[in-house]
């Protein structure tokens, strides 16, 4: 089987791979990453890197410089639109794009906690937001400590009250 096919298999299974200093690591559903699975991709851990390393080259993605730190930066094209339509009507939720997601089994709330600490710490789009001063609005990154965020836990919700429960958690953006 070509790599190629290989590495598309193991995607529609879910199952990814990334190289850290020539370490692969494997990610994926622990049902599906089998030892024969995991034999193969060590079998094959020389032509995974060759393909990736050559497809990067192919690629040939620019690097984007991140900006200079500054309190204020001006807002994107995009932005100004989605601000100038919230200043139009402040309580729609048009724009939001709220998610739910249904858990089985036990739930580690502390480890679920870190997780997203780690996600709005890491992107700076998480902990962005937008301020106006004399008459024009800038983004402002906030450090991660002040980005407001709470875990709601519902258990065993009532069929009938799902929707409801998920209808009261949409709000306008604040």
């Amino acid at each position: 089987m070509t790599i190629e096919k290989f590495i598309n298999e193991l995607s529609a299974k879910g199952i990814s791979f990334s190289f850290v200093d020539k370490e692969v690591k494997v990610k994926g559903d622990h049902n599906l990453l089998t030892n024969d699975v995991i034999r193969e991709i060590k079998s094959r851990k020389d032509e995974l890197q060759k393909f990736f390393s050559n497809f990067n080259q192919q690629v040939n993605v620019g690097h984007i410089p991140p900006a200079p730190e500054q309190l204020n930066y001006p807002l994107t094209s995009a932005q100004k639109r989605l601000y100038f339509l919230y200043e139009f009507d402040p309580e729609t939720t048009a724009y939001n794009m709220p998610y739910v997601v249904s858990l089985k089994g036990q739930l580690n709330i502390q480890r679920l906690e870190n997780t997203f600490s780690q996600l709005i710490q890491r992107h700076q789009s998480l902990r962005t937001r937008f301020v106006r001063q004399e008459q024009q609005v800038f983004q402002q990154i906030m450090p991660p400590e002040e980005v407001p965020f709470n875990i709601h836990v519902h258990e065993e919700v009532p069929e009938g009250n799902i929707e409801e429960l998920i209808r009261s958690f949409v709000r306008p953006f604040d």
